[in-house]
């Protein structure tokens, strides 16, 4: 929650070792896949040579900081990150179901493609599956917000992704930067 809470603004959810690029370039830039990777770091993910950031020159790699992007590397069975084949989602009861059988854990990266285009709009975590799918994300900054709602209310027409992510050496990665 320290770096999502929604009760604070931007600036305040800003994690000051790294760019905050909403902040920086209001209406030009997004900051979703940039706090995702924080998260990811602080949970014992490695950089690699296609994902990283430079703290001494704020440079950080598309797959560190794009959203489409994020998705191409962390959803890419080659990086060995995933415990399993991503999972598609086009309907609110196929989530329920998702989240009935139990397949989707905290940790996991959820993406949005809000016009169901094929191109990845937003990233974002799976930060809770206690009695529902909630999420932690920045450029709206959320801490624990239900998937099924947003999904529902907001981007009906929407089309999701689960990667299910192998839980390096951690468990409780959200508690450690959210």
């Amino acid at each position: 929650r320290k770096w999502a809470d929604p009760n604070k603004t931007p600036e305040e959810n800003w994690n000051r070792e790294y760019r905050r690029y909403d902040v920086e370039n209001p209406g030009e830039a997004w900051d979703c896949a940039n706090f995702i990777s924080q998260v990811l770091i602080a949970g014992g993910f490695p950089m690699t040579d296609e994902w990283y950031y430079d703290k001494e020159s704020g440079f950080a790699s598309d797959a560190w900081r794009r959203a489409h992007d994020h998705y191409e590397y962390f959803s890419n069975k080659d990086n060995k990150y995933t415990r399993g084949d991503v999972i598609k989602i086009t309907s609110p009861e196929q989530l329920d179901r998702l989240y009935q059988e139990g397949k989707v854990e905290k940790g996991d990266l959820l993406y949005w493609d809000f016009t169901s285009d094929g191109k990845i709009d937003h990233a974002t975590m799976i930060s809770s599956t206690d009695k529902e799918l909630k999420y932690t994300a920045h450029s709206t900054d959320v801490f624990d917000e239900s998937v099924k709602h947003k999904y529902k209310n907001d981007f009906p027409n929407a089309t999701l992704y689960i990667v299910p992510l192998k839980k390096m050496s951690f468990l409780n990665m959200t508690s450690r930067v959210g």
